[in-house]
């Protein structure tokens, strides 16, 4: 029998729970036989051997009980990094796996990788290496020397890429990069919706200065442009409008008085879901609403919102960080800790429109749409009435069996 869960809640980290039977060979077998019938995302980044499952009272397998992985990575023979190139690919591992021993055969998914974390190993290689390094690259070279090897023919072509730098506001529009304009359309066509809404949840506990708090988030907007960025229509075409730096207003939404320290709660909860709902007009809103809810004297809930054309799940990390070193800054009455910011994205919008043009465009479009020539237009799950032509996107929660 064979079990697969995630590491713990919200860890991409594949544990697999296996209970030999007949014609069993061995853990090294079995990861040898995963490896060839499985992308290497997908191979379990730990494998405990059982005598049994854990079963509850009913008799299904009860999670809970299953042992705690030894998260400690799968280990080869080290042979160290060999090239320049190899030394930083394994120094990348390490800073955003947070492990100590990378060599040059280690492999980013057995070390722990996931999706998400390789979004963050090929940004710092594009800084570092100067190479437009693919997230799929990565997928398919995943040890440190392969990745090395897949790069050199990258390293080549630098010299026909254009650089990343910082671009001349001036008077012209600001174009939208290709993914903030796939957003505006999508949220175009589907009219006022939550439906790309983004949000972070923090509760607070203890003494809270409110102005320092104002102040902290006042310096992340000015900080980032995006956080101050509109899509307005110019001729029909939507074009990025950057607002300058302005204070920032924090509303506090005081609960105190609301009834039973249960009621403050039910009360948070149900005013943030609603400021969560609530659309944005993405020609005029601000894309970023912050809210801050006071249940009791040193008791907090902070909300934020954006919309996703401003931002993603990494982004939003990005912010709290952010926000919490301004917040102890300004409660110092100190300067800003935080580097000036070479890049913003709206270069990053106009780097992208400049690259992705001629053979360039034509190359990565016949790809994809190869790639995705027999793909189904309606995902066929099983349902217990036929599917309606208009999707609703509103989340729910579905619970399935062990």
């Amino acid at each position: 029998m064979f079990l697969v869960r995630e590491d713990q809640p919200g860890n991409k980290r594949l544990v697999a729970y296996v209970v030999p039977g007949s014609g069993w060979q061995g853990l090294t077998e079995l990861r040898q036989a995963l490896r060839q019938r499985l992308p290497k995302q997908m191979v379990p980044a730990s494998i405990v051997e059982m005598a049994a499952f854990p079963l509850t009272p009913n008799g299904k397998i009860d999670r809970r009980a299953l042992p705690v992985p030894d998260r400690s990575p799968i280990t080869h023979h080290q042979v160290p990094p060999r090239t320049p190139t190899e030394q930083i690919i394994a120094d990348t591992f390490a800073a955003v796996l947070k492990v100590t021993e990378v060599g040059a055969h280690s492999d980013f998914f057995d070390l722990g990788g996931h999706s998400l974390l390789a979004t963050q190993v090929v940004s710092r290689l594009r800084d570092l290496l100067q190479v437009e390094v693919f997230l799929k690259t990565l997928f398919e070279s995943s040890t440190v020397a392969e990745l090395a090897q897949a790069l050199v023919p990258l390293e080549r072509q630098i010299d026909g890429m254009i650089p990343l730098r910082s671009i001349d506001r001036g008077t012209e529009p600001l174009p939208l990069s290709w993914a903030q304009e796939r957003l505006w359309f999508l949220a175009e066509f589907e009219g006022p919706s939550a439906t790309y809404n983004l949000s972070e949840v923090v509760q607070i506990q203890g003494p809270l200065w409110v102005e320092a708090l104002e102040q902290a988030l006042t310096e992340v907007v000015r900080r980032h442009e995006v956080l101050r960025t509109t899509f307005p229509l110019i001729d029909g075409t939507p074009v990025q409008a950057i607002a300058p730096p302005a204070l920032v207003r924090l509303p506090v939404v005081d609960l105190r008085l609301s009834g039973s320290a249960s009621e403050r709660l039910a009360e948070a909860r149900r005013l943030a879901t609603e400021e969560i709902r609530r659309p944005f007009d993405l020609a005029v809103d601000s894309l970023l609403r912050v809210t801050l809810f006071q249940l009791e004297e040193t008791t907090y809930v902070l909300v934020a919102v954006l919309h996703h054309i401003i931002a993603d799940g990494w982004s939003i990390g990005i912010l709290i960080q952010e926000l919490s070193l301004l917040y102890q800054a300004a409660r110092a009455q100190s300067p800003s800790p935080l580097p000036r910011l070479p890049i913003q994205y709206a270069d990053f919008a106009v780097w992208q429109r400049r690259w992705l043009t001629g053979e360039v465009l034509e190359t990565q479009l016949n790809y994809w749409t190869q790639q995705l020539a027999e793909i189904p237009n309606l995902l066929d799950l099983p349902h217990r009435s036929p599917p309606s032509c208009h999707p609703d996107f509103s989340r729910a929660h579905s619970h399935f069996p062990n």
